[in-house]
Protein backbone atom coordinates (compact mmCIF):
# COMPACT_ATOMS: atom_id res chain seq x y z
CA UNK A 1 0.00 0.00 0.00
CA UNK A 2 2.64 2.68 1.15
CA UNK A 3 4.68 1.24 -2.46
CA UNK A 4 1.09 2.62 -4.36
CA UNK A 5 0.80 5.81 -2.72
CA UNK A 6 4.27 6.66 -3.50
CA UNK A 7 3.65 5.62 -7.11
CA UNK A 8 0.18 7.80 -6.99
CA UNK A 9 1.84 10.88 -5.45
CA UNK A 10 4.57 10.99 -8.44
CA UNK A 11 3.44 12.91 -11.57
CA UNK A 12 2.70 10.15 -15.04
CA UNK A 13 4.25 12.05 -17.00
CA UNK A 14 7.84 12.49 -15.18
CA UNK A 15 7.70 8.67 -15.40
CA UNK A 16 6.86 8.53 -18.67
CA UNK A 17 9.68 11.26 -20.17
CA UNK A 18 12.57 9.06 -17.85
CA UNK A 19 11.30 6.10 -19.30
CA UNK A 20 11.53 7.65 -22.84
CA UNK A 21 14.67 9.47 -22.38
CA UNK A 22 16.16 6.00 -21.03
CA UNK A 23 14.87 4.20 -24.24
CA UNK A 24 15.85 6.80 -26.96
CA UNK A 25 19.49 6.96 -25.14
CA UNK A 26 20.18 3.37 -25.19
CA UNK A 27 18.63 3.09 -28.59
CA UNK A 28 20.80 5.75 -29.71
CA UNK A 29 24.04 3.99 -28.73
CA UNK A 30 23.08 0.48 -29.60
CA UNK A 31 22.38 1.65 -33.39
CA UNK A 32 26.07 3.52 -32.98
CA UNK A 33 27.75 0.57 -31.94
CA UNK A 34 26.11 -1.71 -34.45
CA UNK A 35 26.54 0.61 -37.57
CA UNK A 36 29.78 1.65 -36.12
CA UNK A 37 28.81 5.28 -36.47
CA UNK A 38 30.95 8.32 -35.40
CA UNK A 39 29.69 11.94 -34.77
CA UNK A 40 31.62 14.84 -33.18
CA UNK A 41 30.00 18.46 -32.91
CA UNK A 42 32.03 21.40 -34.68
CA UNK A 43 32.52 24.89 -33.30
CA UNK A 44 32.94 28.75 -34.51
CA UNK A 45 33.35 31.30 -32.18
CA UNK A 46 34.15 35.27 -32.84
CA UNK A 47 36.15 36.24 -30.26
CA UNK A 48 36.12 40.16 -29.71
CA UNK A 49 37.83 40.67 -26.18
CA UNK A 50 40.72 41.87 -24.53
CA UNK A 51 42.13 43.75 -27.87
CA UNK A 52 41.73 40.42 -29.89
CA UNK A 53 39.37 40.56 -33.21
CA UNK A 54 39.61 37.14 -34.17
CA UNK A 55 37.79 33.61 -33.84
CA UNK A 56 38.19 29.63 -32.66
CA UNK A 57 37.14 27.31 -34.54
CA UNK A 58 36.84 23.46 -33.63
CA UNK A 59 36.92 20.93 -36.76
CA UNK A 60 36.21 17.44 -36.84
CA UNK A 61 37.40 15.30 -40.04
CA UNK A 62 37.85 11.46 -40.99
CA UNK A 63 40.22 9.72 -42.98
CA UNK A 64 40.74 5.98 -43.98
CA UNK A 65 44.12 4.60 -45.02
CA UNK A 66 45.55 0.90 -45.35
CA UNK A 67 48.68 -0.62 -44.78
CA UNK A 68 49.98 -4.35 -44.56
CA UNK A 69 50.88 -5.22 -41.25
CA UNK A 70 52.91 -8.50 -41.74
CA UNK A 71 51.34 -10.23 -44.84
CA UNK A 72 47.66 -8.87 -44.14
CA UNK A 73 46.44 -5.71 -45.16
CA UNK A 74 44.54 -3.38 -42.35
CA UNK A 75 42.40 -0.64 -43.04
CA UNK A 76 42.73 2.01 -40.48
CA UNK A 77 40.35 5.21 -39.53
CA UNK A 78 42.45 8.24 -38.69
CA UNK A 79 40.00 10.70 -36.34
CA UNK A 80 41.20 14.16 -36.75
CA UNK A 81 40.53 16.93 -34.33
CA UNK A 82 42.03 20.77 -35.21
CA UNK A 83 41.51 23.65 -33.37
CA UNK A 84 42.79 26.97 -34.60
CA UNK A 85 43.04 30.29 -32.88
CA UNK A 86 43.37 33.43 -35.75
CA UNK A 87 44.06 36.90 -34.25
CA UNK A 88 42.88 38.88 -37.46
CA UNK A 89 45.47 41.96 -36.61
CA UNK A 90 48.36 39.67 -37.26
CA UNK A 91 49.57 37.16 -39.93
CA UNK A 92 49.72 33.29 -39.36
CA UNK A 93 47.63 30.88 -36.69
CA UNK A 94 47.72 29.07 -33.37
CA UNK A 95 46.54 25.58 -34.46
CA UNK A 96 46.35 22.40 -32.87
CA UNK A 97 45.99 19.21 -34.51
CA UNK A 98 44.94 15.87 -32.65
CA UNK A 99 44.70 12.82 -34.79
CA UNK A 100 43.61 9.14 -33.03
CA UNK A 101 43.98 6.50 -35.10
CA UNK A 102 42.45 2.57 -35.09
CA UNK A 103 41.45 0.21 -36.63
CA UNK A 104 38.61 0.45 -39.02
CA UNK A 105 37.32 -3.36 -37.78
CA UNK A 106 38.05 -2.27 -33.93
CA UNK A 107 37.12 1.63 -33.73
CA UNK A 108 36.51 0.88 -29.99
CA UNK A 109 40.08 0.85 -29.24
CA UNK A 110 42.76 3.65 -30.22
CA UNK A 111 46.35 2.50 -31.04
CA UNK A 112 48.00 6.04 -31.71
CA UNK A 113 47.36 9.50 -30.32
CA UNK A 114 49.02 12.43 -31.81
CA UNK A 115 48.68 15.89 -30.74
CA UNK A 116 51.12 18.37 -32.92
CA UNK A 117 50.90 22.09 -33.00
CA UNK A 118 50.88 22.35 -36.59
CA UNK A 119 48.69 23.67 -39.83
CA UNK A 120 49.17 20.23 -41.40
CA UNK A 121 49.37 16.77 -40.41
CA UNK A 122 49.66 14.09 -42.99
CA UNK A 123 50.08 10.44 -42.22
CA UNK A 124 52.00 7.82 -44.24
CA UNK A 125 52.88 4.07 -44.05
CA UNK A 126 56.04 4.31 -41.14
CA UNK A 127 55.54 7.98 -40.35
CA UNK A 128 53.73 11.10 -39.95
CA UNK A 129 54.67 14.82 -41.08
CA UNK A 130 54.16 18.39 -39.75
CA UNK A 131 54.30 21.71 -41.42
CA UNK A 132 53.92 24.65 -39.60
CA UNK A 133 53.86 27.38 -42.33
CA UNK A 134 56.35 30.46 -42.38
CA UNK A 135 55.04 34.11 -41.74
CA UNK A 136 56.63 37.29 -41.51
CA UNK A 137 59.29 36.31 -43.89
CA UNK A 138 60.39 32.78 -41.75
CA UNK A 139 60.99 29.94 -43.40
CA UNK A 140 58.27 26.83 -43.20
CA UNK A 141 59.12 24.05 -39.86
CA UNK A 142 58.76 20.83 -41.27
CA UNK A 143 59.33 17.98 -38.90
CA UNK A 144 59.02 14.00 -39.53
CA UNK A 145 57.58 12.15 -36.58
CA UNK A 146 57.50 8.07 -35.84
CA UNK A 147 54.11 7.03 -34.22
CA UNK A 148 55.89 6.96 -30.94
CA UNK A 149 55.66 10.92 -31.43
CA UNK A 150 59.62 10.96 -31.61
CA UNK A 151 61.34 13.24 -33.81
CA UNK A 152 62.88 11.38 -36.77
CA UNK A 153 63.89 14.98 -38.93
CA UNK A 154 63.12 18.36 -38.78
CA UNK A 155 64.19 20.89 -41.23
CA UNK A 156 63.24 23.88 -43.05
CA UNK A 157 60.63 24.08 -46.18
CA UNK A 158 61.33 20.43 -47.20
CA UNK A 159 62.53 17.11 -45.67
CA UNK A 160 64.42 15.04 -48.28
CA UNK A 161 64.07 11.16 -48.47
CA UNK A 162 66.79 9.29 -50.17
CA UNK A 163 64.74 5.85 -50.84
CA UNK A 164 66.53 2.67 -52.46
CA UNK A 165 64.02 0.67 -54.49
CA UNK A 166 63.45 -3.13 -53.59
CA UNK A 167 65.28 -1.93 -49.99
CA UNK A 168 63.89 -1.37 -46.91
CA UNK A 169 66.66 0.95 -46.14
CA UNK A 170 65.65 4.52 -45.48
CA UNK A 171 67.57 8.13 -45.07
CA UNK A 172 66.44 11.62 -44.52
CA UNK A 173 67.87 15.08 -45.27
CA UNK A 174 66.74 18.42 -44.78
CA UNK A 175 68.71 22.33 -44.24
CA UNK A 176 67.34 23.78 -41.49
CA UNK A 177 67.98 27.59 -40.21
CA UNK A 178 69.11 28.50 -37.02
CA UNK A 179 68.32 31.16 -34.50
CA UNK A 180 72.16 31.81 -33.37
CA UNK A 181 72.88 35.24 -35.90
CA UNK A 182 76.64 33.53 -35.98
CA UNK A 183 75.00 30.13 -37.06
CA UNK A 184 74.01 30.17 -40.89
CA UNK A 185 71.86 27.02 -40.68
CA UNK A 186 72.65 23.28 -40.04
CA UNK A 187 72.23 19.87 -42.50
CA UNK A 188 70.42 17.62 -40.87
CA UNK A 189 70.91 13.84 -41.67
CA UNK A 190 68.76 10.82 -40.31
CA UNK A 191 67.38 7.09 -40.28
CA UNK A 192 65.41 7.10 -37.81
CA UNK A 193 64.66 8.88 -34.08
CA UNK A 194 67.55 7.28 -32.19
CA UNK A 195 70.46 7.07 -35.84
CA UNK A 196 70.17 11.05 -36.33
CA UNK A 197 73.80 13.24 -37.34
CA UNK A 198 74.03 17.08 -37.71
CA UNK A 199 76.34 19.60 -38.83
CA UNK A 200 76.38 22.75 -37.69
CA UNK A 201 77.11 25.79 -40.58
CA UNK A 202 79.02 28.10 -38.27
CA UNK A 203 79.51 31.34 -39.71
CA UNK A 204 82.01 34.54 -38.84
CA UNK A 205 79.77 37.39 -39.76
CA UNK A 206 76.17 38.47 -38.44
CA UNK A 207 73.06 36.70 -40.27
CA UNK A 208 70.14 38.65 -39.13
CA UNK A 209 68.66 39.80 -41.64
CA UNK A 210 69.59 43.49 -41.29
CA UNK A 211 73.29 41.71 -42.48
CA UNK A 212 71.87 39.79 -45.07
CA UNK A 213 69.67 42.22 -46.65
CA UNK A 214 69.84 40.66 -50.11
CA UNK A 215 69.50 37.14 -48.38
CA UNK A 216 66.46 38.24 -46.51
CA UNK A 217 65.66 33.73 -45.92
CA UNK A 218 68.75 32.25 -46.36
CA UNK A 219 67.91 29.08 -48.07
CA UNK A 220 70.30 27.02 -50.20
CA UNK A 221 70.19 25.37 -53.90
CA UNK A 222 70.56 22.19 -52.57
CA UNK A 223 72.26 19.05 -54.88
CA UNK A 224 73.43 15.63 -54.88
CA UNK A 225 75.93 13.61 -56.65
CA UNK A 226 75.76 10.37 -56.48
CA UNK A 227 77.25 6.96 -58.86
CA UNK A 228 74.73 4.91 -60.89
CA UNK A 229 71.51 5.84 -62.55
CA UNK A 230 68.89 8.45 -61.33
CA UNK A 231 69.09 12.16 -60.57
CA UNK A 232 68.12 14.61 -57.85
CA UNK A 233 65.46 16.91 -57.92
CA UNK A 234 64.44 19.24 -55.58
CA UNK A 235 61.39 19.91 -56.95
CA UNK A 236 60.74 16.45 -54.91
CA UNK A 237 60.63 15.23 -51.86
CA UNK A 238 61.91 11.71 -52.30
CA UNK A 239 65.18 10.51 -54.67
CA UNK A 240 65.74 7.18 -55.95
CA UNK A 241 68.91 5.87 -55.18
CA UNK A 242 69.21 2.93 -57.97
CA UNK A 243 73.19 2.19 -57.24
CA UNK A 244 72.63 1.19 -53.73
CA UNK A 245 69.64 -1.26 -54.37
CA UNK A 246 71.94 -4.08 -53.74
CA UNK A 247 73.04 -2.70 -50.16
CA UNK A 248 72.97 -4.89 -47.11
CA UNK A 249 73.70 -1.69 -44.13
CA UNK A 250 73.79 1.49 -44.24
CA UNK A 251 77.47 1.38 -43.78
CA UNK A 252 77.23 1.17 -47.59
CA UNK A 253 75.87 4.57 -48.39
CA UNK A 254 78.05 6.66 -50.28
CA UNK A 255 77.07 10.14 -51.68
CA UNK A 256 77.77 13.97 -51.76
CA UNK A 257 75.52 16.71 -50.41
CA UNK A 258 75.99 19.94 -51.83
CA UNK A 259 74.71 23.74 -51.33
CA UNK A 260 75.16 26.74 -52.32
CA UNK A 261 73.54 29.92 -51.46
CA UNK A 262 73.09 31.79 -54.92
CA UNK A 263 71.56 34.98 -53.45
CA UNK A 264 74.86 35.60 -51.90
CA UNK A 265 77.59 35.08 -53.84
CA UNK A 266 80.73 35.78 -51.21
CA UNK A 267 79.45 32.33 -49.71
CA UNK A 268 81.39 29.35 -50.76
CA UNK A 269 79.73 26.32 -51.82
CA UNK A 270 79.60 23.76 -49.12
CA UNK A 271 80.39 19.87 -49.55
CA UNK A 272 78.64 17.66 -46.91
CA UNK A 273 79.59 14.22 -48.04
CA UNK A 274 78.00 11.40 -46.81
CA UNK A 275 80.56 8.43 -46.22
CA UNK A 276 79.79 4.82 -45.02
CA UNK A 277 76.24 6.12 -44.11
CA UNK A 278 77.59 9.13 -41.66
CA UNK A 279 78.44 12.70 -42.42
CA UNK A 280 82.40 12.60 -43.96
CA UNK A 281 82.04 9.09 -42.25
CA UNK A 282 82.08 9.93 -38.47
CA UNK A 283 80.25 8.84 -35.75
CA UNK A 284 79.79 12.37 -33.89
CA UNK A 285 76.65 12.84 -33.77
CA UNK A 286 76.84 17.18 -34.36
CA UNK A 287 79.82 18.38 -35.78
CA UNK A 288 81.04 22.23 -36.74
CA UNK A 289 81.43 23.20 -40.71
CA UNK A 290 82.91 26.82 -40.88
CA UNK A 291 81.49 28.34 -43.59
CA UNK A 292 83.91 30.16 -46.14
CA UNK A 293 83.44 33.57 -47.70
CA UNK A 294 85.59 35.02 -50.73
Amino acid sequence: MDILKRLECTPLRFLVLIFLTLLFRDTEMLSQTMNKVLSEKSSFEVIDQNGMKGYKSVEYTYKVYGNTVGDKWVDYLAKYKTTTIKDLSYEGQNRTIEVAICRLDRMDSIIYYIKQDCDQLDLSRDNYKTIKYGCCADLTKVALYDYNNRVIISGSEKIYEGFIPNNKIRFYFSYQSHPDTLTLGQINYSYNASDQYHVVLKSKRSTTRSAVENCPMLYPEIDLSFSGAGRFDKDEEACPFWSLEKIKTINEINFILKLKFDCDSTIRPITIPIINGKPFGKDIETQIYNIEYD
